[in-house]
């Protein structure tokens, strides 16, 4: 077995992983605030973006960080 690749997949469990947290921790402090109330497909769009954003600085030539979560 690739050692490398179980790394990265592993990486990306935990980045994948760490955006859900944000994202529901972004929902809860939504609910407490005020009325609205997210419903999960708001969780999935909201981790979605957080992982294009997260990729997009990952890949990009012009910006000097790593991603939003560097790892």
């Amino acid at each position: 077995m690739d050692k490398k690749a179980i790394v990265d997949a592993v990486k990306e469990v935990g980045r994948l992983a760490f955006f859900a947290a944000l994202t529901a921790i972004i929902g809860w402090a939504t609910t407490k605030i005020s009325s609205f109330d997210p419903s999960s497909t708001y969780y999935i769009v909201g981790t979605v973006i957080l992982r294009f954003v997260d990729k997009y600085i990952h890949v990009s030539d012009t910006t000097v960080r790593n991603g939003i979560a560097p790892f």
